[in-house]
């Protein structure tokens, strides 16, 4: 144990003069509920029998630390912490309950009251009625809990019939918007949870929302979305895409479209935008399975490579977090779908893939990538994974 007068790392504890090290959260176990510090959910072979020999884990994540430059409506102060994320993971289950839930703990260390937003990364989920959401809650300086649940909506939903065999989630913090207006970020929603009812009508095809920034950026930002909640029905194949139009320094439109007849009852999409200013150390990007081949047929195994709009210069390779924004998957047979990525100087690697009885006809991903060496200079949080969540 240190003395806190010889320990400079804002993400340490310190008690009388003491440095304590990280915090770590506390792991909580309820009937329905398991709550894990870092988790990534197992990708099966099929609704009851998963296969998880001879597969690729995906990266972890490591929190972000650096000195950002201010927008004009930004204060012009040196900070001390960028965005930060991780996947959180769980082990599969061959034969989980209706309704699985998942709470996962977070802990920092003192810093101010962040934003939090979170994404699927995978989804592994039974083809009898597609629900799922991930969302944070309980947010304060040091902490925050990182919820998984096989419903659409943040209350629990004890009637829910949805089995969930695994998945994945990945959640980015950043500091607050009126310390640091580089990096907002944000979530919405569109329709409502199924209800039950006979014949209840879905939302349209086409659906958006007008975003407006707490903060008006310099120019126009970079703005990734990732998908966070799902209701579906059964009946057709499951379609949905998200993406931002007309960005502005003020704000964007968000989309939730669906097509083909499928029957989308409620969508939740996250958001992050960058400043486009002063973020050499900052990439945002998207890539696709449509980058590489038509969506007229499905293939579940697919891989590309994609450019950074700028070459990242330190030698060290960028860190990168990904998240779903558009999928199409056919319905019948279990519903999943993942993606898994790894960082160039020059772009990036990635996959989207499905596993078992899933048919993929297309994906797509929003990442964000960034500069290991100049965030590591100020202060870094690698983030234990419990789990390692294999590609098929």
């Amino acid at each position: 144990m240190a003395d806190a007068a010889t320990c400079n790392n804002l993400t340490h504890k310190h008690v009388d003069g003491k440095c304590l090290g990280l915090k770590q959260s506390e792991v909580k176990v309820a009937t329905r509920s398991l709550g894990l510090r870092s988790l990534i959910f197992n990708a099966g072979e099929d609704d009851h029998d998963h296969d998880n020999d001879n597969q690729a884990p995906l990266s972890s994540g490591e929190q972000l630390a650096a000195t950002t430059s201010p927008t004009s409506q930004a204060p012009k102060q040196k900070q001390s912490l960028a965005p930060d994320f991780a996947t959180d993971l769980v082990p599969d289950d061959a034969n989980p309950p209706a309704g699985r839930e998942y709470v996962f703990g977070h802990s920092f260390a003192d810093l101010p009251l962040p934003q939090v937003v979170t994404g699927f990364q995978s989804l592994d989920l039974g083809y009898e009625h597609p629900r799922a959401i991930a969302f944070a809650d309980e947010i304060t300086p040091v902490s925050f809990n990182l919820h998984y649940n096989a419903h659409s909506e943040e209350k629990t939903n004890p009637a829910s019939d949805t089995k969930m065999y695994g998945g994945a989630a990945s959640w980015l913090r950043a500091l607050p918007v009126e310390q640091d207006a580089n990096v907002q970020v944000g979530r919405r929603s569109f329709g409502a949870a199924y209800g039950g009812g006979w014949g209840e009508k879905g939302l349209s095809e086409k659906n958006e929302v007008k975003v407006t920034f707490p903060r008006i950026f310099a120019k126009a930002p970079k703005v990734a979305v990732w998908l966070c909640a799902l209701d579906f029905s059964k009946a057709y194949n499951w379609r949905l895409k998200a993406y931002a139009s007309d960005v502005s320094p003020e704000g964007f439109t968000l989309h939730a479209d669906t097509w083909g007849g499928s029957i989308l009852y409620k969508a939740d999409v996250s958001y992050i935008a960058i400043a486009a200013d002063g973020q050499d150390s900052l990439r945002v990007g998207t890539f696709g399975t449509e980058d590489i081949r038509p969506a007229s047929s499905w293939v579940n195994s697919n891989q590309g490579t994609a450019k950074f709009e700028k070459p990242f210069t330190t030698e060290k390779k960028p860190r990168v977090v990904a998240g779903l924004s558009a999928f199409e998957v056919g319905c019948g047979r279990g519903f999943r779908v993942k993606t898994g990525v790894e960082g160039g100087k020059e772009g990036l690697s990635w996959r989207l893939d499905a596993a078992g009885d899933s048919h993929l006809y297309m994906a797509k991903a929003d990442y964000v990538a960034w500069d290991p060496v100049r965030f590591f200079a100020l202060s870094c949080i690698v983030v234990i994974v419990l789990f390692f969540f294999l590609f098929a």
